[in-house]
């Protein structure tokens, strides 16, 4: 039968000479004079056809599995330069010397590229690999055959896509690129002529010559293949400089070709003049975030672009709030981009397989799906133990494209780009109440006689509770949600300060923290031109030229060793007991960084810290009080100008006095071996609701309020610190040069973490 088979279809055309089917002349010689023969036999059982591809390391043949009766594709190994074969002949020949040392070297990287890929088994979107072998002094990969038709002949023939069209496409190499980076790969040649179309529903990725693979054992990283438009331009140099991003860059050249109907500008030309204009810019009509989206995929530098593939699938879906890389450099001040990129590859070195296996069992979907649905109009109720919590709440809702039952305060309009259609269609169907317990109209002291309350039936539940300040629920019956399956699960840990701590925080996971705060240190100067008193001018914490002069950070070891010293000043809270009580018993720090006194003065005194004391905001309003004696001395218990907590009043001030271009302060972190005093603030919990749609609203709600990252100009210093870095970052731009939250992007060290309250919220 075999002789009767036509080497280019593999339909039987009989004793013809011509075949009916496709056109193909029997005996007609290969293309290239070292190719395979049409004929030739592979195994005992591949009969191999015509070439169908070439690259600088193989040749690609359709062949016919005369055992299973199937076409397959068979990918020989063929490295130019390495190697020859006489025309008609089966085996190859090495060269000598040096050359056939480099190919015993690349062919171990051949066959580890067909493990990598066999690894995918019958994924949709990766073609898939049945089998490899060696054989002829060479090797092959047999693979499945695609009758399908490129994406770069495709493109070549319909020109601009529609949006639609362009996404049903590039979501399965979204998906496949998921699955490639998830084992440790970078595929380093996604473009058009690698990718497929077999059909309505089907599109695969191919082709993973020039992948750098996940292997200890050397010999790993592919042929250098530079395709101008879609290759990143770390790809020009060596691979160093390479990443999961350095794929993205090229999927994000791909959306944008099929949107507008061409390439992008050769990238090494935009990094010495980047003139590339968006589809918007060019008149397509797409929505804003996603276009948004694919200029952020496109950055010139690595540091600005998406760095995992799922943030870039979350924000071409509308699920994350996309940035123009210009827009992204400004936020971030003009960072150095190289640091940038030496830490992820740092963090690729250590832990890349941790992390990204991290990302592949979250479900960033988890809360808008086909079994996540808001069915009807929906209330529910916040209740907070502060008006500024409640006002922080409040704008989260609008920002989310909810209803505040209140009045709410100005804020931030969303253009409705970053919002999916399900968080357009049912977000406005959720409606919030934000209550603060602790108004004198709610007719409650604290929000523990508002839960007593509840729990007698005087009071109804809320749906969410803010939990900084409760201090003993577990007597409650009304369950509370784990927030581990929804809440959790649509965080990227790596895109939040100090989350990796949460679960051995919180192992129940019942309460979520929204933002954070820090201890920290503030050193005050005498601005006028005399001084009746001692102050802290003299303090080597803030003097010219001093010892800290350009710290950031002071082991708590230096100041207790000048806090006798007599030329420092002492601010007593009356309300809080300092640091130095706390660092004096410091055998409670644990092992793993968390802080565990058993003493419960210091437990109420780290619990709540957003107000400080009256005396101490007026006192900083006035600026003839700068550097004058206002604080006690010589007391023994107290730590030199630690102002306990950065709650939101005190880095209020600081900002004003920041805003009036007075230098009358000085901060520094203080830190215990190195690490920050940081303590988790703004908790919530949710409780557990018949109602599915309230407890869904209230998840989404949660939510919003961790990735808090955007903000307007004069409002930030109304907001706690935020956990989300986008977040830090936005505030850093806003708030200067000299703020608290530019100083802990800058240091970033590890931290201790304080206790949050007494007590835990625990399910009944």
């Amino acid at each position: 039968m075999a002789n009767e088979l036509c080497m280019n279809c593999f339909s039987v055309k009989g004793p013809y000479e011509v075949c009916r089917y496709c056109g193909y002349v029997e005996g007609t010689p290969p293309e290239q004079p070292h190719y395979l023969r049409p004929g030739t036999v592979l195994k005992g059982h591949f009969i191999v056809g015509t070439a169908i591809g070439v690259g600088g390391f193989g040749i690609t043949y359709k062949c016919y599995d005369a055992t299973l009766g199937v076409i397959v594709a068979i990918k020989e190994f063929f490295p130019v330069g390495l190697v020859n074969r006489s025309p008609g002949e089966m085996k190859v020949g090495l060269l000598s010397g040096e050359k056939e040392k480099q190919y015993k070297n690349q062919i171990k990287r051949f066959l580890m590229e067909a493990q990598s890929i066999a690894q995918f088994g019958k994924a949709n979107d990766i073609v898939n690999v049945f089998d490899y072998f060696e054989e002829n002094n060479t090797a092959y990969i047999v693979m499945e055959y695609i009758d399908g038709v490129l994406l770069k002949d495709y493109l070549e023939k319909q020109g601009a896509l529609s949006p639609d069209i362009a996404m049903t496409i590039i979501e399965p190499v979204v998906e496949a690129l998921k699955k490639i980076h998830a084992s440790g790969i970078i595929h380093r040649d996604i473009s058009p002529d690698n990718i497929f179309i077999a059909g309505e529903d089907s599109v695969k990725v191919f082709d993973f010559g020039a992948a750098i693979l996940n292997d200890e054992s050397g010999a790993k990283e592919g042929e250098k293949v530079i395709k101008v438009g879609y290759s990143a331009p770390e790809q020009y140099r060596d691979s160093a400089g390479q990443g999961y991003f350095t794929d993205i860059y090229s999927i994000g050249a791909i959306l944008y070709q099929m949107i507008t109907g061409q390439k992008p500008i050769e990238s090494t030309e935009r990094e010495y003049k980047d003139e590339l204009k968006s589809p918007l810019e060019l008149g397509f009509h797409i929505e804003p975030n996603l276009d948004r989206a694919i200029m952020e995929a496109l950055a010139v530098q690595p540091a600005l672009r998406f760095q995992g593939i799922q943030q870039f699938d979350d924000a071409i879906n509308g699920k994350r709030k996309a940035e123009y890389p210009k827009v992204k450099l400004r936020i971030r001040k003009r960072k150095r981009i190289m640091v940038a990129c030496m830490s992820l590859l740092a963090l690729a070195a250590i832990g890349v397989g941790g992390l990204f296996f991290n990302n592949k069992i979250k479900h960033s979907d988890k809360l808008y799906n086909e079994n996540a649905k808001i069915e009807k109009a929906t209330d529910i109720v916040v209740w907070v133990d502060n008006d500024k919590m409640k006002d922080t709440v409040e704008k989260t809702v609008s920002r989310a494209n909810m209803k505040v039952k209140s009045a709410v305060k100005s804020t931030k309009t969303s253009d409705g780009g970053q919002f999916t259609k399900e968080q357009k269609a049912e977000n406005p169907k959720i409606t919030v109440e934000v209550k603060n317990i602790s108004d004198k109209n709610s007719g409650y002291k604290d929000m523990d006689a508002a839960l007593k309350a509840a729990k007698d039936g005087k009071e109804k539940y809320p749906d969410m509770i803010q939990t900084d300040d409760i201090t003993d629920i577990t007597s409650n019956e009304k369950k509370m949600v784990s927030l581990k399956d929804n809440v959790y699960a649509m965080l990227n840990l790596r895109d939040y300060s100090y989350m990796s701590a949460y679960s051995k925080y919180y192992p129940d996971m019942k309460q979520m923290p929204t933002s954070f705060d820090i201890v920290l240190m503030y050193a005050l100067k005498d601005i006028q031109t005399s001084r009746d008193k001692k102050s802290l001018m003299e303090s080597r914490w803030y003097g010219k030229d001093g010892d800290y002069d350009n710290c950031k950070t002071v082991e708590l070891d230096e100041i207790l060793k000048n806090a006798g010293s007599g030329s420092e000043s002492v601010y007593i809270d009356k309300k809080y007991r300092t640091l130095l009580s706390l660092y004096q018993n410091s055998t409670d720090v644990n092992s793993d960084g968390t802080w565990d006194s058993s003493d419960e003065d210091i437990k109420s005194s780290i619990r709540q810290f957003d107000d400080v004391s009256e005396d101490t905001v007026s006192w900083l309003k006035d600026k003839n009080n700068y550097g004058k004696k206002q604080f006690e001395s010589n007391s023994e218990n107290y730590l030199k100008g630690i102002n306990i907590i950065s709650g939101i009043e005190y880095r209020k001030e600081l900002y004003k006095t920041q805003a009036a271009e007075s230098d009358g302060y000085r901060l520094l972190i203080p830190v215990i071996d190195g690490k920050m005093l940081v303590r988790y603030t703004g908790t919530f919990s949710i409780f557990d609701n018949d109602d599915k749609d309230k407890k869904l609203a209230s998840e989404r709600l949660l939510y919003y309020m961790v990735a808090q990252d955007d903000f307007e100009d004069g409002e930030i210093q109304n907001y706690p610190l935020v956990l989300s870095s986008n977040g830090l970052e936005a505030a850093t731009a806003i708030s200067g040069q000299r703020s608290l939250e530019k100083m802990i992007k800058e240091i970033q060290t590890p931290c201790i973490m304080l206790n949050t309250n007494d007590g835990k919220i625990n399910e009944k």
